[in-house]
């Protein structure tokens, strides 16, 4: 969970199931590795915020160039 920002760790916590959380977990996971391998970024360099709708966007960097 250390990889996952905090506010996505919050956010992932509110769910009920325990299925639910590892789905979503995993997911954040797999969104973060592929920013990494396309953009070549590092995790650090990542962050991740949400539209208006709640769908994830990343967020670019100052440090990164894209």
């Amino acid at each position: 969970m250390a990889l996952i920002q905090a506010e996505e760790r919050e956010r992932i916590a509110k769910f009920r199931y325990r299925v639910d959380m590892m789905s979503s977990t995993v997911g954040r996971l797999l969104l973060r590795g592929f920013a990494a391998s396309v953009f070549g970024l590092r995790n650090t360099e990542t962050q991740f915020s949400r539209t208006d709708r709640g769908r994830p966007v990343l967020v670019q960097s100052s440090q990164a160039q894209l």
